[in-house]
């Protein structure tokens, strides 16, 4: 019997970091960094948009022998069927469906079309590269709930998490999407009531998936980016790695990113090369009194205390 694939699921709200921890993870000589995979169907293979290397999807080496062995594995790819089946049932308010099919050990077409298509291009991923690990970055709760109900797959899920003051700032900023050439086009933003909901919702239902994995680990994004040499030696000691921190840091704040094939993400995913990680502290001085409250106090369900112990207002 073949051994279950393992899989390094990033988990979390947006804007919460984890395109720093794949980046950082995804320069251990076992891991390979694929991006956020969830949506590669449609940006990727449709649309055709940049590699993390900085070349189209199309003309990358790596995706290209990686297509060519996931499409000899699979004998009735069709791009729209795996797309529809992402719209019927990926979605948050189809978390309380998912949950009751797992408990009555369930399925259906879409949920198995899902997990068909993703074990076959996680499989081909590990045949090409040759890594022990494989990372999906896509951190959306519901689809990791998907993959959890996959018997072939050993779930390793990171839920990332981020002080939601600075979440709903970040929210707020115009990020421009280089993957997309030919025309200027923008990451969505969302005021302070809709984002800090989307980060108290995401957050308790990654918990929840997070739970259905073989392992769960949670850790903050401040730690990761004050201490992130530390963070990054326990979690490879969580997934039963050999320590290759030395080899990837200059200092303790100081890494050295080698190119990526990342599909999806934050644009950080196409810098390279030596990178200070530091925490983005802004929202401390330009954000509002009474957006730190509305967000600090929305957040608050999500634990017995605040999520944070200082509250600066």
């Amino acid at each position: 019997m073949k051994e279950k694939l393992k899989l390094i699921y990033i988990i979390g709200a947006g804007r919460s970091g984890s395109t720093l921890l794949e980046r950082l993870l995804g320069q251990h000589s076992e891991i390979f960094a694929a991006g956020e995979l969830k949506q590669i169907w449609e940006r990727s293979f449709v649309e055709n948009q940049l590699c993390g290397c900085g070349k189209d999807f199309s003309q990358c080496e790596v995706w290209e022998k990686i297509s060519e062995v996931f499409f000899k594995k699979i004998d009735d790819f069709n791009v729209d069927k795996i797309i529809q089946a992402h719209k019927k049932i990926d979605r948050v308010r189809f978390f309380p469906y998912l949950y009751l099919l797992k408990r009555k050990k369930k399925t259906n077409i879409n949920i198995e079309t899902i997990n068909k298509y993703f074990y076959l291009l996680y499989r081909s991923i590990q045949e090409v590269t040759k890594k022990t690990y494989i990372i999906d970055a896509s951190k959306h709760p519901q689809f990791a709930y998907i993959l959890s109900m996959n018997d072939k797959i050993d779930l390793y899920v990171i839920h990332l998490i981020r002080d939601v003051r600075g979440v709903v700032y970040s929210w707020k900023k115009k990020k421009i999407r280089p993957e997309i050439t030919g025309k200027l086009e923008h990451m969505p933003t969302y005021n302070v009531w809709v984002s800090s909901i989307l980060w108290l919702v995401t957050n308790k239902l990654s918990e929840i998936a997070g739970r259905q994995s073989k392992v769960y680990k949670r850790i903050k994004y401040e730690d990761l980016a004050s201490k992130p040499k530390k963070v990054l030696i326990d979690l490879f000691h969580f997934l039963d790695l050999n320590n290759e921190t030395e080899d990837i840091f200059l200092c303790d704040n100081v890494a050295k990113l080698n190119k990526n094939h990342t599909v999806s993400g934050n644009p950080m995913r196409f810098r390279s090369g030596k990178i200070m990680v530091s925490q983005d502290e802004k929202w401390k001085e330009n954000m509002g009194r009474k957006d730190k409250i509305i967000s600090s106090i929305l957040a608050l369900p999500f634990s017995k205390k605040p999520p944070f112990k200082r509250m600066d207002t």
